[in-house]
């Protein structure tokens, strides 16, 4: 089973179908959500969180281990940035995301897809995956190769590293 968000688990559930369908699940850590609290965010807005792939590495040891050398990374980060749909996250998960919490609130309550929504580039969340690949295991993932093409990100995601075009969070230090 694939350790991310698919729709195969859940079928374009929104908070208010939840009695109908079913409870409605955390697209990060599966837990049960409530239908009153939660946010809802794009497949660039999780899958560029370095913080989101260092979780989903931890969460997930039976795919992701130092000894792997991140053979398969390339094929996740794939599944990830072809996914079209919103990405319901909890309380507990909001924090591995740089976000307003107020508008992704709102969304969520109100069933609104975020502006922006749908596949995603797949190098910027390659970079993303890599680096938090590299914080947890010290090498590089034998998957994710960096093509001489200038890295491209969404820009309305924020400032960019000038050196590798990675995206500057909140809290981090320029």
């Amino acid at each position: 089973m694939w350790p991310f968000h698919t729709k195969d688990k859940q079928q374009e559930q929104t908070p208010s179908a939840a009695n109908e369908t079913g409870p409605v699940v955390c697209d990060v850590c599966s837990g049960v959500m409530s239908s009153e609290k939660g946010y809802l965010l794009t497949t660039t807005q999780v899958a560029t969180s370095e913080a989101y792939w260092e979780f989903s590495f931890r969460r997930h040891p039976q795919f992701f281990t130092a000894e792997s050398k991140g053979e398969d990374l390339a094929l996740y980060v794939r599944r990830i940035a072809d996914s079209s749909t919103d990405w319901r996250i909890c309380e507990n998960c909001i924090a591995l995301f740089d976000v307003d919490v107020e508008v992704t609130a709102r969304n969520y309550i109100e069933g609104n897809s975020p502006p922006g929504a749908g596949p995603v580039e797949r190098q910027a969340i390659s970079m993303a995956a890599a680096y938090a690949w590299v914080k947890l295991y010290r090498h590089w993932p034998c998957s994710i190769q960096v093509g001489r093409s200038p890295i491209t990100y969404d820009e309305t995601a924020g400032p960019q590293c000038d050196f590798c075009s990675r995206i500057i969070t909140n809290k981090e230090e320029v």
